[in-house]
């Protein structure tokens, strides 16, 4: 009747004050914890600083190999290469694509030693990352230009006398550029295992190896609660037998209460999104598995699904207007959508390469039905007061140029283009003025 003895209370006060004993320890160690785990993480940006900066380091030596061989920034430096390759066959393609790498890894090589040169002990997170983009970009761009220039060796003609070159010079600068390559392979691995690096030390240090010591922490705090309640429970054991009327009497009641109305709440199915119910495929009393379709069920947003072919999918991007009729209405309703998706992969239908594109319809007050047939008009650009000729006066050499009557005398003026229109025109940006006469074609008698 007295209900818990001042001895059990104190027993369970004890079994508190020990537990929460205990949480202060845990809260120390975790705290310990990740001290630790923030020293790793800034030491992996100092070795990754380290490893970028010394990445960059040998990277002018495989620039001045190439060089002797294209002679770009060095126009004297591949004099024992000239004459084989202004001679050598395919040269203008082999030769220019090299070029054209080498400069790409100087813009490359110069913007990562811009960013690298800017870190110190204290850049952030973000400062690191983003040096490393720039060093990978650089090694790449150096890897690719050092194959081209390996290619344009390979390329050359040894055998003609007049090169005054040799197999030997031009294997042994083979193997300089091999040597140069796999140093680059060397340290772009640096680089990616020290990104991998900072990575997991990241993960580490926001919770990922420290989820033990969080772990005991909040096992311990439960302990305290635990404890608590079951002091709270041997008080409130006393103090019902001395205040039978209390509110917490009710509490049992009101918590059975609360059960129920949750039970009920569980029995109703409630739709994700408004849409109206097309079918309902059970009836009460049947038996349902859980991959069954019980409800069918219609959205009042439509969507459309459009092929369109290979030579006109690489004008559409997303978010483009469209303007759509349905057969339903006829041509003069005319609805608004837009682009919402574009498949990379493509679909063959009877040898026709097309691309699947999903296209939204907007909103509209219009009864329209799922299945509906549709025309869809893609507008992807457009001009006004436009200078425009017909696409077959343009004719291409080197570069596109038009025929133009001045006087009695035909001259190519070259033009710069734009817009191509579905109708034969195209859209002429420079080059022409309005009221230059245009040759379509010559007849001779």
């Amino acid at each position: 009747m007295a209900g818990s003895t001042s001895e059990t209370i104190a027993q369970y006060e004890a079994d508190v004050k020990k537990a929460e004993a205990n949480l202060v320890k845990a809260l120390t160690d975790l705290s310990n914890l990740k001290a630790g785990l923030k020293q790793g993480l800034d030491n992996s940006y100092i070795n990754q600083i380290n490893t970028l900066q010394g990445a960059l380091a040998p990277v002018e030596t495989s620039m001045t190999d190439m060089d002797t061989v294209l002679g770009v920034e060095n126009s004297s430096a591949n004099n024992a290469f000239d004459l084989a390759l202004v001679t050598m066959d395919n040269s203008s393609f082999y030769y220019s694509q090299a070029k054209s790498d080498f400069s790409a890894a100087r813009v490359k090589i110069n913007a990562a030693k811009s960013v690298v040169q800017t870190l110190v002990i204290s850049s952030s997170a973000d400062e690191v990352a983003t040096a490393t983009d720039k060093v990978k970009e650089s090694l790449d761009a150096i890897a690719t230009a050092l194959g081209s220039t390996w290619t344009v060796l390979d390329k050359l003609d040894v055998n003609a006398p007049a090169h005054n070159l040799t197999i030997g010079i031009v294997t042994a600068k083979k193997t300089t550029l091999d040597t140069d390559k796999a140093s680059v392979t060397t340290k772009k691995t640096a680089v990616l295992t020290g990104e991998q690096t900072m990575a997991t030390a990241k993960l580490n240090y926001q919770g990922e190896a420290g989820s033990a010591g969080a772990s005991q922490v909040a096992q311990y705090e439960a302990n305290v609660k635990i404890y608590e309640a079951a002091l709270g429970s041997a008080q409130a054991s006393l103090a019902v037998k001395k205040a039978p009327q209390r509110e917490v009497d009710l509490a049992p009641l009101r918590a059975a209460l609360a059960q129920a109305v949750a039970n009920r709440e569980k029995t109703v199915l409630r739709a994700p999104i408004d849409g109206m119910i097309a079918k309902v495929n059970k009836k009460v009393g049947e038996l349902v598995a859980s991959t069954d379709v019980v409800i069918n069920f219609i959205s009042p947003h439509f969507e459309i699904d459009v092929d369109i072919p290979e030579t006109d999918v690489a004008k559409l991007k997303l978010n483009d207007s469209v303007v759509i009729t349905l057969d339903a209405f006829g041509d003069d309703v005319k609805f608004s959508g837009k682009v919402a998706s574009i498949e990379p992969a493509s679909t063959e239908i009877q040898d026709v390469v097309y691309y699947k594109v999903k296209m939204t319809l907007d909103d509209t007050d219009k009864a329209v039905k799922s299945g509906m047939t549709t025309n869809v008009t893609v507008s992807t650009a457009s001009r006004e007061n436009t200078l425009y000729i017909p696409s077959r006066a343009v004719r291409t050499n080197d570069e596109k140029y038009v025929r133009v009557l001045v006087g009695n005398e035909v001259k190519d003026m070259p033009v710069k283009l734009g817009l191509k229109a579905d109708d034969g025109k195209i859209e002429v940006l420079s080059g022409l003025q309005e009221g230059d006469l245009v040759v379509l074609g010559i007849k001779t008698k």
